[in-house]
């Protein structure tokens, strides 16, 4: 069976884009497997750690727009208090916890 796939294309920058395809099979993945949370934290602390701190950001509004819209639902708690720490920039983090705790899914969470 061939799976559908659907792509989120993320641009930052006026030379780089990020391509992330994501199947509903990942998505699932991702809801169920909990070691998976785990390795997207090691993900975003690697980029940071070898110079591609630029690249946390859009991964992790694309992360967020995933949980918002419902497809990762069950990964608010670790986007708040896993994700979003290891952007460097105070501010920054910041900002995407303020537009969690103002999205539609924050309702009913603990942080």
């Amino acid at each position: 069976k061939e799976r559908k796939k659907e792509g989120k294309k993320l641009c930052f920058g006026s030379s780089v884009t990020l391509i992330l395809f994501f199947s509903l099979f990942r998505f699932l993945n991702l809801e169920m497997h909990g070691h998976n949370k785990l390795r997207i934290t090691r993900i975003l602390k690697h980029l940071g750690e070898v110079g591609l701190e630029h690249l946390k950001l859009p991964f992790l509004l694309a992360l967020m727009t995933e949980i918002v819209e419902g497809r990762l639902a069950h990964q608010l708690d670790s986007c708040v208090h896993f994700w979003i720490p290891t952007l460097r920039d105070e501010d920054t983090r910041q900002l995407l916890l303020e537009a969690i705790r103002n999205s539609p899914k924050a309702e009913n969470s603990r942080f």
